[in-house]
């Protein structure tokens, strides 16, 4: 079911205004795990550092992709009038909450 565009609007705006936050959440987490990841090992083993940083690669990765996504949608409407989805927009921000909970993970040793 397509909404009518103010409400289709408002609805992805305020879930961006969340996943803006969690962003800022996520860069805490991720400059705990380089942190850790610095403290890791030592001059003949680097391995928890590679993998940490690998971990981090991904993350950013995957955030810039949904961002991306994210951001499609709120420009196709309001610079083209095309309407959002909202169960593609909730899909979207379901799959920033799991990003987010994984990059904590991480971050909390886990």
């Amino acid at each position: 079911m397509l909404l009518p565009l103010k409400v289709t609007l408002q609805w992805p705006a305020n879930r961006m205004e969340k996943v803006a936050g969690a962003a800022r959440t996520l860069g805490l987490a991720s400059l705990a795990i380089s942190t850790r990841a610095l403290e890791s090992g030592n001059a003949g083993d680097d391995g928890q550092y590679a993998n940490l940083e690998s971990q981090l690669a991904a993350f950013t990765t995957q955030r810039d992709a949904l961002a991306g996504q994210m951001s499609a949608l709120l420009e196709g409407a309001e610079f083209h009038g095309q309407k959002i989805d909202p169960q593609q927009s909730q899909s979207l921000v379901q799959q920033g909450q799991v990003l987010l909970d994984a990059v904590n993970a991480v971050a909390n040793g886990q």
